[in-house]
């Protein structure tokens, strides 16, 4: 049986400046928040409105919200 050479992996080096992801905000009618904001508290809508600037939908940053702040 021949004999196997044991090998490792390298790591490759990153390089220093990345590419940041510019993130297009969501546009939802002022008037569906303002719906949205009379069953939920201030907290849960401030939630939202920072999700939904970094980009996420409206039901994903509705969801986010529930599940981190509550109603």
């Amino acid at each position: 049986m021949p004999m196997r050479r044991k090998t490792r992996k390298v790591r490759r080096k990153r390089s220093k400046s990345r590419k940041v992801k510019t993130v297009k905000a969501v546009k939802v009618k002022a008037s569906t928040m303002r719906k949205h904001a009379r069953k939920h508290t201030k907290r849960h809508m401030k939630h939202m409105k920072k999700m939904m600037k970094k980009g996420y939908s409206f039901k994903k940053a509705h969801r986010s919200a529930m599940r981190k702040v509550g109603k």
